[in-house]
């Protein structure tokens, strides 16, 4: 996965940013969506008796890419041990039902409470492929996991005979990548599902990134995902590499739709965006690749992190500093980095950089020219003396703004087990050297950070 080094976990809602090409250049079935309604029942039944009564099921699972009309008694798609998850309602009342299938006997469907009596009474109807545990209560899932569902079920229940009709839809739409066979890859900018808790109907999900191989056939597996935010973007970290895909076409990853993407590469991306893109506040924030480290491949931050980052609003272009850092979250300067929650992103784990990586970055990578400061040999080109808004001189080499000048900047010193400052403006331009780092001030309204992400290849 994508690790943190040193630590630091980053809360709040990651997303993936900018505008760009659609998704479009892939093929996406476009298959019609079916809007069901929602219930507000809130009573469970209070009568516990447990019953068990057979059970004829009219209608299907949906396949992926095509659609399934209610047919005869379906027994082709299941198998032995197959379990549906029904939720009856009597009124306001709902009555929670688990049904097995067996080849010989067909389904038998057990439930606590009281059906109601008549014909076409509403009900909800769940089943779930490729669950990773199955408890009384609880379905734990995974990205393979698949989540089908008729909210629009029905029953019909004469006081012995039971008939459930419904068609099982696909929950979600499912994505998979083309490339090199044995090739992994990081996949950033969406969600799975990840526990279902049948005495709600409620769904746990995660945007954790996604880690794929790809397989013999040159594809990886499918997930079954949304996208985690509006943005509809999609990153993809390989090893030596980052690209992000923003404003994916509204066809893709519709629930019941499949899609195909092509591993971009550093000779072949188009529409797909060089770098990973997040984003906190409305705030973006980018990371840039850089190989040749001696450690291996890892991102980092194209800025130092700003002050919009954390809502301060107030010169909010400029870096995040201790000080400020501390007024905005309430936790002290001396917190130990290595436990410190940022309160920005979540789900993704950032790390503050070592030092050999960010003096890597800043004398500019495997693109290093040599210069005197990160970017130039002239002073004034790259750097700023104090405080100021990022970006307002020229990158260096691998396109990183303000390692020399502006804030002092975080990393960890590996050798000595300390956080040392680096690249910021302190008493002369010498400690905006590439090479020049010091240790940690106790209190200090210059420190700032930027940020890493170090890829487990």
């Amino acid at each position: 996965m994508i690790q943190k080094l040193y630590v630091v976990k980053i809360l709040s809602v990651i997303s993936l940013c900018l505008v760009l090409g659609a998704c479009s250049s892939e093929e996406f079935a476009d298959i019609e969506q079916v809007e069901f309604p929602t219930t507000n029942h809130e009573t469970v039944s209070a009568d516990t008796t447990r019953h068990t009564v057979q059970m004829t099921l009219i209608g299907d699972v949906e396949t992926f890419d095509k659609k399934s009309k209610l047919s005869k008694a379906a027994s082709s798609t299941w198998a032995n041990g197959d379990k549906i998850y029904i939720t009856f309602y009597n009124g306001t009342t709902t009555v929670k039902g688990e049904a097995t299938y067996n080849s010989s006997t067909g389904w038998k469907v057990t439930y606590d409470g009281i059906l109601a009596s008549g014909t076409k009474l509403q009900s909800e109807v769940r089943y779930f492929q490729n669950p990773v545990t199955v408890e009384p209560q609880l379905l734990t899932l995974n990205p393979s996991s698949i989540a089908y569902e008729d909210l629009a079920a029905t029953y019909d229940y004469d006081g012995s005979e039971l008939v459930v009709k419904a068609t099982l839809k696909p929950k979600t739409g499912r994505l998979r990548f083309k490339g090199k066979v044995g090739e992994k890859i990081f996949v950033t900018g969406l969600t799975f599902y990840t526990q279902f808790y049948w005495a709600t109907n409620k769904y746990s999900t995660s945007s954790n990134n996604l880690s794929l191989t790809v397989n013999s056939d040159g594809y990886t597996q499918y997930v079954y995902v949304d996208f985690n935010s509006t943005d509809r973007e999609i990153g993809v970290v390989g090893n030596g590499y980052a690209f992000t895909r923003k404003n994916c076409s509204a066809n893709m990853l519709k629930a019941g739709q499949s899609g195909n993407l092509t591993i971009p590469t550093n000779d072949s991306h188009d529409t797909w965006l060089n770098g990973l893109y997040f984003k906190n506040n409305g705030y973006e924030y980018r990371f840039i690749p850089v190989v040749g480290h001696k450690d291996g491949f890892f991102l980092i931050g194209e800025t130092e992190v700003t002050k919009y980052h954390f809502g301060v609003t107030y010169n909010g272009s400029e870096p995040i500093t201790e000080y400020y850092r501390t007024r905005s979250t309430g936790v002290g300067y001396n917190t130990d980095l290595t436990k410190f929650t940022f309160e920005i992103w979540t789900d993704i784990q950032f790390c503050i950089p070592t030092l050999s990586q960010w003096q890597y970055a800043a004398q500019g990578g495997n693109k290093k020219v040599g210069y005197t400061y990160s970017g130039s040999n002239n002073f004034d080109d790259v750097a700023n003396i104090g405080i100021k808004n990022v970006k307002l001189k020229a990158p260096n080499e691998l396109g990183l703004y303000d390692m020399s000048g502006n804030a002092e900047e975080l990393a960890y010193d590996e050798q000595n087990d300390k956080y040392v400052v680096c690249g910021g403006y302190y008493s002369s331009v010498n400690s905006c050297l590439p090479s020049y780092y010091r240790a940690r001030p106790s209190n200090s309204s210059n420190v700032g950070l930027r940020l890493a992400l170090k890829p487990n290849f």
